[in-house]
């Protein structure tokens, strides 16, 4: 092969690259700055929707306290019923807070799963360098075999 050649195939290489580098530092940016506006549309929505829920619910309570005083109808639970709701609303209270509590942990976890592996990232470069050196032989050819094992 000539060194013309080989020439133009290494700027290949290296025009390759340099187009991967400029794809994946502009998809980091674009990324970086539309995470933050995202995150606060989600929140945004969010609170609108507990708005409206919040506002369902008392727009009947109060509709249905105008619709029992107008209409006469004794409304009134027993003691044994009060307990009842009570006991519910007091064990779904519970049952919330478990869960939260759950979701929270697993938030946690996977936070500090992704710092260990962010923290152990170049371990891994490192990790994959040394096999791809010890395999690089077995796939190319012997002319180059010694000058590619030593650029690795």
């Amino acid at each position: 092969m000539s060194t013309s050649t080989m020439n133009e195939k290494t700027e290949t290489k290296s025009d390759n690259f340099q187009l991967m580098d400029k794809i994946t530092t502009q998809s980091f940016l674009e990324i970086e700055h539309k995470i933050p506006h995202f995150q606060q549309i989600l929140f945004d929505l969010q609170n609108e929707y507990y708005k409206i829920w919040k506002n369902s619910i008392n727009s009947n309570l109060l509709l249905f306290k105008e619709y029992v005083s107008k209409s006469g109808f004794d409304s009134s639970l027993s003691s044994p019923m009060n307990s009842i709701v009570s006991d519910v609303h007091d064990e779904a209270t519970k049952y919330r807070d478990v869960c939260n509590k759950i979701s929270v942990s697993v938030i946690e976890t996977s936070k500090k799963n992704a710092k260990i592996w962010n923290d152990n990232a170049k371990i891994f470069d490192d990790m994959n360098k040394k096999i791809m050196k010890f395999w690089m032989p077995s796939f190319v050819t012997q002319s180059s075999n010694s000058e590619t094992v030593k650029n690795i």
